[in-house]
């Protein structure tokens, strides 16, 4: 069974169902599309764990179960889609010869979304191209519009903003459209939000309109036409900045609405006591349709959840069946080591790093403190390029270190959880979870660091898990639900791939 589908069932929804028929295509009613957020319309679905003692169950709408395969794992050549002469060679400036199988399906289901004024909904792995995919649907979609069009990207975490800002910029370049990052301060986070704190309204407006008034000189300058705008938030950035705009009476309209990690941006929004609904409201002030685009690598399969992004008429590509409920990359081997205690834990990761010293190597904590302390102790007896990267550094410093790894300039970093969802560390080929991780999510998202994208036949992609031998039954039922979930026990004495 291939692991990519879409569903497609335009005869229920009374659109064409002949592709080929020139006749204007049915629209769909709105008292049509109201009947998929109804919970009570969606059919109970048990999808069993491997344990035989027990089952999860899920409320999931029908479009995730009624799909049909689409794609296998094989890549196309560039030149197997076509898009915009500029965008295609801006794609080739940046090494891109062959698409990921995922890629060949976002893009033209974005296109055709586009179209039919209908949604996109997408969960697979992480490091299949995701992002990269829909960034590049998104200008594709700017550069066929007869009139300027504004997309909004939404983010989880100002490190994902920045990356997503940073791949934007070269998928765009020489092509006039205004990307921008508009970030709360660093000490404003969701917490603040959930407090009832407000940023500072002048400094958001006064930073905002700078940028704004550098970049109309900039095009002015150069006397392009501009063909659209894309603005990338954190879910808190978005936030502060509505009441920002609210309060200078500016009218807010996104014709693209890009959910980037959507599973996480619910989160934080239902823990931040943030209205979804209303969010929507005041960035689609007009009547145009928008469009918009939900994507993660985890996305919730809560039908409450999913009702709360108000997709219409989704075309969905993605992992659902009723034994698996994730995928992980088959690339990559996955370990588990028992230990004693945290002491020892330290030193069995010591040991670990010592003969690993060709390797890129991240390594999963879960406190701050934890951070500092297994950073430094990495730094005195392993390896002196090490370093800790935490919420508690400033973004342009998390954004060189992170650089500077990528260039190998480093080779070993010490995490937290919220800096490790949708990061890109080219040639990572080594994960450790120093903490056992307490959900399937944040085990997918750590170890999804690595294999991402195309991975030569000649590099080994390891992930390590440290958890005691009272945690091996619970954690092996925890990963059940997800595929390629295989775990081989590593001893002192086992040489690693």
């Amino acid at each position: 069974m291939s692991y990519l589908r879409i569903f497609d069932e335009e005869a229920e929804y009374g659109q064409a169902a002949d592709r080929n028929d020139d006749t204007e295509e049915k629209k769909v009613k709105d008292t049509e599309v109201a009947e998929i957020y109804k919970l009570t319309d969606f059919p109970e679905e048990k999808l069993p764990k491997k344990s035989k003692s027990k089952e999860w169950v899920v409320e999931v709408p029908f479009w995730f179960k009624k799909t049909k395969d689409v794609v296998g794992r094989h890549s196309t050549p560039i030149d197997g889609l076509k898009l915009h002469p500029v965008l295609m060679k801006n794609l080739k400036a940046e090494g891109y010869r062959e698409w990921f199988p995922i890629q060949m399906d976002i893009i033209p289901a974005i296109l055709r979304a586009g179209m039919e004024e209908r949604d996109i909904a997408v969960c697979n792995p992480t490091g299949s191209g995701k992002t990269v995919s829909i960034v590049m649907a998104v200008i594709q979609q700017l550069l066929m519009s007869s009139k300027p069009k504004q997309a909004l990207l939404v983010t989880p975490s100002r490190d994902l903003s920045l990356q997503t800002y940073s791949t934007c910029r070269r998928m765009a370049a020489h092509i006039p459209i205004m990307i921008k990052v508009n970030e709360m301060t660093p000490s404003e986070d969701l917490n603040a939000i959930a407090e009832g704190e407000e940023g500072d309204p002048m400094m958001m407006m006064t930073t905002t309109m700078k940028k704004r008034q550098i970049e109309d000189l900039t095009n002015k300058q150069n006397k392009k036409k501009i063909i659209g705008g894309i603005d990338i938030f954190t879910i808190a950035g978005l936030v502060n900045y509505l009441k920002c705009n609210a309060n200078a009476n500016n009218n807010i309209n996104y014709d693209i609405i890009v959910l980037d990690e959507m599973d996480r941006i619910v989160q934080d929004c239902e823990y931040s006591r943030i209205n979804i609904a209303d969010l929507w409201t005041q960035v689609c002030k007009s009547n145009k349709r928008t469009m918009k685009i939900a994507l993660s690598a985890t996305i919730d399969f809560n039908a409450k959840n999913i009702a709360l992004l108000q997709l219409k008429n989704p075309i969905y590509l993605g992992t659902y069946d009723t034994t698996y409920r994730y995928e992980i990359p088959y690339q990559i081997k996955q370990f588990k080591m028992f230990s004693k205690n945290k002491a020892n834990r330290r030193n069995l990761l010591l040991g670990l790093l010592e003969k690993m010293k060709h390797r890129k190597i991240i390594c999963f904590v879960r406190t701050l403190s934890d951070v500092e302390k297994i950073t430094n102790r990495i730094k005195e007896t392993i390896e002196p390029l090490t370093y800790g990267v935490s919420k508690i550094l400033s973004d342009r410093k998390r954004a060189r270190i992170l650089q500077k790894f990528r260039d190998n300039e480093l080779r070993i970093l010490v995490l937290t959880d919220n800096v490790s969802r949708g990061l890109d560390l080219p040639d990572l080929d080594t994960v450790f979870n120093f903490h056992t991780p307490t959900s399937i999510e944040t085990y997918l998202h750590r170890i999804g660091r690595t294999a991402r994208g195309f991975v030569p036949e000649n590099r080994v992609c390891i992930a390590i898990t440290f958890l005691e031998q009272s945690q091996d039954a619970t954690f092996e039922e925890m990963i059940s639900v997800a595929k390629n979930a295989k775990l081989t026990l590593l001893t002192k004495d086992m040489e690693l791939p």
